[in-house]
């Protein structure tokens, strides 16, 4: 009786959490992306001259949406917004060099 018990809870526990996992699967890769436009026609990334905060430049800018790029080194900003434009040539970007 005991082990029945143990079984049973165990198959739901495992049912909850394949349901989980599959919906992180679906949410994640399998759903259509956000139209992000229908939100406003910019977007601003702070970080925007390395690592998650560029990559987040380079997504916006593929979805359609143009973007103000702040980091505290104007330089790399315009590196940045360069290999933007080069990329998607239809994007306005804009650059602001600030050091909070």
């Amino acid at each position: 009786m005991l082990s029945t018990l143990i079984w049973v809870a165990g198959t739901l526990f495992l049912a909850k959490e394949l349901v989980s996992f599959l919906y992180v699967f679906y949410k994640g890769l399998l759903r259509a992306p956000k139209d992000l436009t229908k939100y406003g026609k910019w977007a601003v990334v702070t970080g925007a001259t390395d690592g998650i905060g560029k990559a987040i430049s380079f997504e916006l800018a593929r979805r359609g949406c143009s973007v103000v790029l702040v980091s505290r080194t104007q330089s790399k900003l315009d590196a940045v917004a360069a290999e933007l434009k080069e990329a998607y040539p239809k994007v306005d970007v804009k650059t602001e060099a600030v050091d909070f």
